[in-house]
Parts: C-alpha cells; sequence; structure tokens
C-alpha cells in the first residue's frame, strides 16, 4: 500500500508539472505573438522540440519510477512466499521419550529448550509427527504412546485451543466417544490432549483429552528462522 500511494503521488505531481508547462508555454506564444521576428517560425518549432522532449525525458522517468516499484513489489512477495515455505518444512521435533512429565511441566520443559510442545492441526503436521516418532524407534520397544500436545481446553470447557499458537484445534481426530472430560476424583477432570497410538485398541494416533496433571511422554517443535 505505500508504494501504491508514492505512485500516486509521482502522478499528481507529474499532471501538475504538465498544467504548468502547458501555461508556460502559451505565456511564452504570447510574448511572441506581440514581437515581430525574422526568424519566428523557426524559434516556435525549436520551442515545440524542446517542450517534447521534456515531456518526453518526465514520461521517462515515471516510466522508470514505475517499473522500480513493480520490480521491488516481485522481488518481495517471492521473498516472503520462500520465507513461509522454507519455515513449514524446516520444522524440527524433540521427542522427551526417556521420562515423563505432567502437561504443565512438558510446556516449560520445552520453552526451556526454545521449543513449543507440539501442535497438530492438519493430516500433514500429523504425519510429520507420526514419522518422527517412527524413525526414532519408539513403537518397535513400546507397546502404547500416549504423548502431550499443546492442545487444550482449560480457558473454557469443550474449547480446545493450541497453546502454543494460539489457533483454535480444528483437526478433528479424536479417539471414539472423546473428548468426555471425565472425573478422575473430586476436582480432577481432563482439559489437555494427548496423541495416543495403540493398535490392539485401533488407536493409530488419535487424539484424547486426559488430566494434565499426568505424567506422559511429550513433542517439543521449533521452527527455523
Amino acid at each position: 500500500m505505500t508504494e501504491l500511494k508514492v505512485l500516486v503521488l509521482i502522478c499528481v505531481s507529474m499532471v501538475l508539472q504538465g498544467q504548468l508547462s502547458l501555461q508556460e508555454t502559451d505565456n511564452t506564444f504570447g510574448l511572441f505573438r506581440q514581437k515581430e521576428y525574422y526568424f519566428s517560425s523557426s524559434f516556435k518549432s525549436f520551442e515545440l522540440i524542446r517542450i517534447l522532449a521534456m515531456e518526453t525525458k518526465r514520461l521517462a522517468n515515471f516510466l522508470v519510477v514505475l517499473l522500480s516499484f513493480l520490480i521491488i513489489g516481485l522481488i518481495k512477495t517471492q521473498k516472503e512466499d520462500v520465507n513461509t515455505f522454507g519455515i513449514f518444512r524446516e520444522k524440527s521435533y524433540y521427542f522427551g521419550n526417556t521420562f515423563k512429565l505432567n502437561w504443565h511441566k512438558a510446556v516449560e520443559y520445552c520453552r526451556t529448550r526454545g521449543m513449543f510442545l507440539v501442535s497438530i492441526n492438519n493430516g500433514e503436521e500429523l504425519d510429520g509427527v507420526v514419522e518422527y516418532i517412527e524413525k526414532s524407534g519408539f513403537t518397535k520397544t513400546h507397546d502404547n504412546l500416549q504423548m502431550w500436545t499443546s492442545a487444550n481446553d482449560l480457558g473454557e470447557e469443550g474449547q480446545f485451543f493450541l497453546s502454543s499458537t494460539g489457533q483454535r484445534m480444528t483437526f478433528d481426530r479424536w479417539t471414539k466417544n472423546e473428548p468426555n472430560n471425565a472425573k478422575h476424583d473430586t476436582c480432577t477432570f481432563e482439559h489437555c490432549v494427548v496423541l495416543e497410538h495403540y493398535l490392539p485398541f485401533g488407536l493409530n494416533y488419535t487424539f484424547d483429552d486426559r488430566p494434565c496433571n499426568v505424567d506422559y511422554f511429550f513433542m517439543c517443535e521449533s521452527l527455523y528462522d
């Protein structure tokens, strides 16, 4: 928008300059008409050529400025596209599979590493997480997995958000009959979301709400600048 405003100002300035130029030409022409010169026709031809040359130069400068704005805008757009794609594709993970933490401590631990508790809000993000887990060899040595994600409804029951990104959780991959906010004692309910995997029960990387104070494995993620 800033480039467009500058461009409009340049156009207005050129129009005003053109009007002044025409007025000056008219006055000059009037003066010539009030005097007698032997080579008057030749002089007027020279003056007309001079005016045309000035207007041509002004138009050329305008085209150069316009082309510069177009080139700058194109380069800026290309850089933004490349950076956006690069950040998305270069996500890195830390899989805390050697010790367990409750949800709040998992959030803090990820932040101490300059990372965030993992957010999964579409199939592509899930594929990246699953691929990382599978490559770690975890599923070859463990029968099941419950792993904290950043999703929770601590702010309002039933309204799940991703604490790491602030986005509403819209990826519908819940385990059957979940989330159910099950009550575990007089004051403990299920408000934090795990990604769970246990094929004998048909749990193939699905979501389940669990009590936030229970210790589970977890995963951190970061985006490169």
